[in-house]
């Protein structure tokens, strides 16, 4: 039987699934790590296509690549009780002057060119890999749009076929895995280590209960570097507070809940990821937009 939302999004294009976003925001080459995040935290975005002198496309940098990047110039944490301002000294320099055309040689993933009249089903088929961003050119191959997994979702959340929508998760193996948590205790080094140990891009932060209290994810790194000084010593619950408030009431599904259901809370919320928890409030799982979309893109029928 054929897929009604693979289909769907064969229909239209690239450029359908975009909203207005007026001029795209680029990074270039030699900007720094620093200016990276600030312009990540400024505009609200995830990721960033960075060009070189000729507005050449090179590659995007994400929060997920500048996570890994900060954790690689921190300080041990056995050296940081010993010598703790030098250390955060030497990674705040290191934050503040490396070009990210470093964090691209370390961490960037080949890209596949999308264009503007390309149908969304070209996009749809990398964001599966776990891609969170495409550039997306025109004719004249440049850059025109930046296309992300959530613009997919959006799409989908007002149009999904409705043999799609009452399923629930749990029906799809989806909402229960591993998960990897911190506490409002844990510092931010910490949890930054174990972001990149674990290769997640966030953590569910439990009180002593193991009930969900919050998330820290690779989105709230933005705040991390105050006056050049790096708050890694500051515990979890501490800097969300300050930094990030609103993680600090995070966004919940549960394995009963619906795709449509699923879809509508991560496309109403404006979230790549939402914790699934069980009747205690303590996390079971994660459904993120990756998800969602292999299987909207791989959906067949239940008997």
């Amino acid at each position: 039987m054929s897929n009604p939302a693979r289909e769907l999004l064969h229909k239209i294009t690239v450029k359908d699934l975009v909203q207005d976003q007026g001029q795209v925001i680029t990074l270039k080459n030699n900007d720094s790590v620093w200016k990276a995040v600030k312009t990540l935290e400024q505009n609200g975005i995830q990721s960033c296509p960075v060009v070189n002198a000729n507005n050449e496309f090179e590659g995007f940098v994400d929060v997920g690549d500048l996570t890994n990047f900060i954790v690689a110039c921190s300080p041990d944490p056995s050296t940081l009780k010993d010598r703790p301002l030098q250390d955060l000294e030497i990674a705040g320099r290191a934050i503040s002057l490396v070009p990210v055309s470093r964090v691209l040689a370390m961490f960037c993933k080949e890209s596949t060119p999308i264009y503007a009249t390309d149908p969304a089903t070209h996009a749809a088929q990398v964001f599966q890999t776990n891609t969170h961003h495409v550039v997306v050119f025109d004719a004249e191959q440049k850059i025109a749009h930046v296309c992300s997994q959530s613009d997919v979702v959006r799409y989908l959340s007002t149009r999904l076929p409705d043999q799609m929508k009452s399923i629930p998760l749990s029906s799809y193996g989806f909402g229960v895995c591993d998960v990897f948590t911190v506490t409002a205790n844990t510092t931010v080094l910490a949890a930054l280590q174990k972001l990149a140990l674990t290769k997640v891009n966030a953590l569910p932060v439990v009180d002593a209960a193991g009930k969900l209290v919050g998330n820290f994810s690779a989105s709230d790194l933005a705040g991390l570097y105050t006056a050049g000084v790096p708050d890694f010593g500051m515990g979890v619950g501490d800097y969300l507070a300050h930094h990030s408030p609103k993680s600090l009431t995070p966004i919940c599904v549960n394995p009963s809940h619906s795709l449509h259901e699923c879809i509508k809370v991560l496309s109403d919320n404006g979230i790549h990821h939402a914790w699934s928890v069980d009747e205690h409030g303590v996390p079971i799982g994660l459904v993120s937009l990756t998800d969602i979309i292999k299987l909207v893109m791989n959906w067949v029928p239940h008997n």
